[in-house]
């Protein structure tokens, strides 16, 4: 049986959800966000560029922007009501989110409207994660190894499945790309592989788990990262995937979500509110009160963490983990 999937427990978390408000107008693009969308599902933050500018997205399609580093949100203009589960900004202004129904909103504007570039419905399959490496060259993946390449800022999208060894179709859940320039994607049933020519071919990496992976996310050196999934389980390479160490988490809980903080040390975020930094000598984990599934994580110039999960959006002190 295969293992879990991030669309699967995202789909759990949303149906328990209390319902949230349905399509906003344009004209509601301007007003603070209501409570209850910043207290439903988001799956997935991030910082526009090298901004103090974030966007967050999630349940019914909603897409949320600040200005203040997650202090106050506003509501962008988008045009569907699907789950989206990731975005990605590669600059301040031009931005990239995926969800189900195989759905991608391109913005121009820093998160404040959205249009759709691609979408596939009779394919029935969500997508996962999204990686821009420019404004115009990324990829988006997901379900049943589905993964897609544009070189043109979304205008024109590559079937790129056959370019990956995968006959069982497991979901691919995340990409990075390393400080070599390396690409870098994992998935479920511990499948790993790097591309060193942009993504026209993919390598399969031998995995040190046998688990779901759900993220990867870059170290500080040329060949180094880090990839995480479930039940605690996370590895460090520096050798740009030819060898894995364990990492210590110090938890059980499945990690969704991480980043890496200054000095290389690695934050996980995932189920039961949980945070995990291993500094390479002590592993610290703080569970938040509420035990809600936290989902993305990033770091603010003010040193506050903005999370995203079950629970919403919030800014959380770096006291949490001894920072």
């Amino acid at each position: 049986m295969k293992s879990p999937s991030k669309f699967l427990v995202a789909s759990l978390l949303s149906s328990a959800v209390i319902a949230s408000t349905g399509m906003l107008s344009a004209q509601a693009v301007a007003e603070p966000v209501s409570d209850q969308i910043l207290s439903s599902l988001m799956l997935d933050v991030d910082k526009a560029g090298t901004s103090n500018h974030l966007v967050a997205v999630g349940d019914r399609g909603h897409v949320l922007w600040s200005e203040d580093e997650g202090k106050a949100w506003q509501l962008g203009e988008n045009s569907t009501q699907v789950l989206l589960t990731a975005v990605d900004f590669p600059t301040v202004n031009i931005g990239y989110a995926v969800g189900h129904d195989a759905v991608v909103l391109k913005s121009t504007d820093g998160g404040r409207s959205w249009n759709k570039v691609y979408e596939d419905k009779e394919a029935e399959v969500p997508l996962l994660d999204v990686l821009f490496t420019d404004a115009n060259n990324g990829f988006v993946m997901g379900g049943y190894g589905y993964l897609l390449q544009t070189t043109d800022g979304g205008k024109t999208w590559h079937n790129r499945f056959d370019s990956v060894e995968n006959f069982d179709e497991f979901h691919y859940n995340g990409m990075t790309q390393l400080k070599n320039g390396m690409l870098m994607m994992v998935g479920e049933a511990g499948t790993m592989y790097r591309s060193s020519d942009n993504g026209k071919s993919w390598e399969t990496l031998e995995s040190p788990y046998e688990g779901t992976f759900f993220g990867v996310s870059a170290l500080e050196q040329l060949n180094g990262a880090v990839a995480y999934g479930l039940r605690g389980n996370a590895f460090i390479t520096n050798d740009s995937g030819d060898t894995w160490t364990e990492l210590d988490t110090g938890t059980e809980q499945t990690f969704f979500s991480g980043l890496v903080l200054k000095g290389n040390m690695p934050l996980l975020v995932g189920t039961g509110g949980t945070f995990s930094r291993n500094d390479g000598d002590d592993v610290l984990v703080n569970n938040q009160s509420d035990r809600a599934v936290l989902t993305g994580i990033v770091k603010t110039s003010d040193n506050v963490f903005v999370v995203t999960g079950e629970n919403g959006i919030r800014r959380v002190d770096p006291s949490v983990i001894g920072l």
